[in-house]
């Protein structure tokens, strides 16, 4: 795959049957640079996001909401639920982020 600099890719790794990391990667010329990660369970009716990280360069850009966005998507049949263990960060996010899905 061939990204322009400054461009960034979301992709999976996993089975989606347990649990699947999601990650942001950003074109910085011939090499991609990681910039955000999620690690994603499944439950039998939900999924939950266990930790979430993204890069302080590249917060308030929308990384984070791709992710779930894409994990949302990846498993379209489940209900996305916030953790129950959450930063102040990540209840700020979670409580916005029904209007960004």
């Amino acid at each position: 795959m061939s990204l322009h600099k400054g461009q960034y890719f979301i992709f999976a790794m996993g089975d989606r049957k347990s649990n699947f990391q999601v990650y942001a990667v950003k074109a910085e010329g011939p090499v991609w640079t990681e910039v955000g990660s999620a690690l994603f369970w499944v439950m039998p009716k939900t999924i939950k996001c266990s930790s979430v990280f993204v890069d302080e360069k590249h917060r308030r850009q929308g990384i984070a909401t791709a992710i779930y966005r894409y994990a949302s998507l990846a498993c379209h049949t489940k209900k996305l639920v916030p953790s129950h263990n959450q930063t102040p960060m990540g209840k700020a996010f979670w409580k916005d982020l029904r209007e960004r899905l």
